[in-house]
């Protein structure tokens, strides 16, 4: 699959429905949902956003939630979630995520190849959600248990 083929996004932060974050809203009205999914890697805190970074050496399963962009609105849709994760918002300097392809595994066994947010840079000494989950980690930040 090219890249620019691709209409398909795996989403584990404030994308996701139930982060309760607005634009998790624009991507529920411009794609449509092909349920939970995993993709390997190791999740970790930006301040209190998290990023995915793959793993190849000992990683664990992410979870998220897999979307089908709509084809006539796809790249517009990209380019405003890009602008939203700050990627090519400032070209001299390095960008917290960037957008790539990763493999993830859907609720009923398939798989898919799909664009994801990921850590832009090395992962040394974020503090990582070890569960792989972001909206778990959210929940229990708001019933006051320990961070990450």
């Amino acid at each position: 699959m090219t890249k620019r083929a691709c209409r398909h996004l795996f989403v584990y932060g404030t994308l996701r429905a139930g982060s309760g974050h607005t634009i998790a809203g624009l991507l529920a009205r411009r794609a449509r949902s092909l349920g939970p999914g995993t993709a390997a890697g190791r999740l970790y805190l930006l301040g209190e956003y998290p990023a995915l970074h793959p793993s190849p050496q000992n990683p664990r399963l992410v979870r998220g939630e897999v979307f089908e962009l709509d084809r006539s609105d796809a790249r517009a849709t990209l380019a405003r979630l890009d602008r939203y994760e700050g990627i090519g918002a400032l070209p001299s300097a390095p960008n917290r995520y960037r957008r790539d392809l990763v493999d993830v595994t859907l609720a009923d066994g398939s798989r898919l190849t799909v664009w994801a947010y990921l850590l832009g840079g090395d992962p040394d000494r974020l503090p990582e959600i070890p569960s792989g989950d972001y909206l778990e980690w959210l929940s229990a930040q708001r019933r006051g248990q320990p961070k990450a």
